[in-house]
């Protein structure tokens, strides 16, 4: 059966690197690609919550320090308004 058909599994796949080798290779592969997924989890995370301390520090800025920003009371407003992971 050729790995092109739909009923070719992933242990046809494998075979090719021996049985044990494949398994230690697999399960590596899949704990490094765990680590690089929880990693990038956590960068957005600490992006969307600095995102929304952000937001957070405009209610508290003065209108001459918002202009300075270019940004109106009401454009800050708004942005206030945004939920953390926008």
């Amino acid at each position: 059966m050729s790995c092109g058909s739909k009923a070719c599994t992933s242990n046809e796949l494998l075979r090719p690197l021996g049985s044990a080798e494949s398994v230690r290779w697999l399960s590596r592969a899949l704990r490094i690609l765990g680590a690089m997924i929880d990693e990038t989890r956590r960068q957005q995370l600490w992006l969307e919550l600095e995102k929304a301390r952000q937001r957070g520090l405009l209610a508290d800025l003065e209108d001459w320090q918002l202009r300075d920003l270019g940004l109106t009371r009401d454009q800050a407003k708004r942005e206030m308004r945004k939920p953390f992971w926008k």
